[in-house]
């Protein structure tokens, strides 16, 4: 409301929440009250100024209301990255999957077992300390094997496997693997806005890692549609391990490959070509230093 400019007081705010079916619903004293929390909460956190009677959003309001993200998600992912000092893998999962933006997995029995004697033998891989609340207990394992699950996901555990060991389907692999890209953008352009230069390149990374289900070493191969996590690794372990390795190759010597036949090499040539040409394009771009620092 306050960043697109529908209301720029608290008077405003109530009169067009007062029009709402909430308002109709509840106490109307009861949502001054709420909204009057949110609003020192946005203060508070630099998402709002209020410059007498109005308020206006800060540039990390309006960016966190362009991201589409929960506040609370941003306040957590920026204090996240500003603890850790190194660029970190599991970490920056372990961060995403902690916001209120993620879905989470329920436990199954055995698993808070498991998942404390993996804390155990990786407490310096967490991004958080595991609480001593036995009720926030469950729900920090909870995260934590849904931070599990896209790790196995970007180090090409098998989809069968990852559906038998976490017991999801594939449209919850999916799910979480989107809204983990999501937020691992959302982490990029929050670290830009505040200079964390550092964290840029691993997070955009990562990012591609999650949407493509693969390690680091894939990703100029899934760039191409047509090719996926498994098609790549498989052109990969044939020795086709790039981009200009496919284009440059025989036909034949591709056809031999398992699951590539006539239609789908042609398919993988036309796609191939165009993500080549747009790589050309983009390293022929002269840029400034800024755009460097922020790519």
């Amino acid at each position: 409301i306050l960043s697109t400019g529908f209301a720029n007081t608290i008077e405003e705010i109530f009169k067009l929440l007062g029009r709402s079916l909430f308002s109709r619903q509840g106490s109307l004293l009861m949502i001054r009250s709420m909204i009057k929390r949110i609003i020192n909460f946005l203060r508070s956190n630099e998402f709002i100024e209020v410059k007498g009677e109005h308020i206006v959003a800060t540039v990390l309001g309006r960016r966190v209301s362009e991201l589409y993200i929960d506040p609370l998600t941003a306040k957590l992912i920026i204090s996240s990255l500003k603890e850790l000092k190194e660029p970190h893998e599991f970490a920056y999962l372990h961060i995403v999957v902690q916001t209120p933006d993620m879905p989470t997995l329920y436990l199954r029995r055995g698993e808070r077992r498991k998942l404390n004697e993996w804390i155990r033998r990786n407490y310096n891989k967490l991004a958080y300390k595991p609480p001593e609340d036995e009720f926030e207990l469950e729900v920090f394992l909870a995260k934590l094997k849904v931070a599990l699950l896209l790790s196995d996901w970007i180090n090409e555990l098998s989809e069968d496997r990852v559906i038998e060991k976490y017991d999801v389907g594939p449209g919850d692999i999916y799910s979480i693997s989107e809204r983990a890209e999501w937020l691992l953008y959302s982490a990029h352009e929050l670290a830009k806005l505040y200079g964390m230069h550092h964290h840029l390149k691993p997070l955009s990374t990562l990012r591609e890692r999650v949407k493509y289900g693969v390690k680091e070493e894939l990703l100029e191969l899934t760039r191409i549609k047509g090719i996926g996590r498994v098609r790549a690794r498989m052109l990969y372990n044939y020795g086709f391990k790039s981009l200009s390795d496919i284009l440059t190759a025989p036909k034949a010597k591709l056809l031999s490959i398992p699951s590539i036949g006539p239609g789908v090499l042609a398919n993988i040539f036309k796609n191939a070509d165009d993500v080549g040409k747009y790589e050309n394009m983009t390293r022929r771009r002269v840029g400034t230093l800024e755009d460097f620092l922020y790519e």
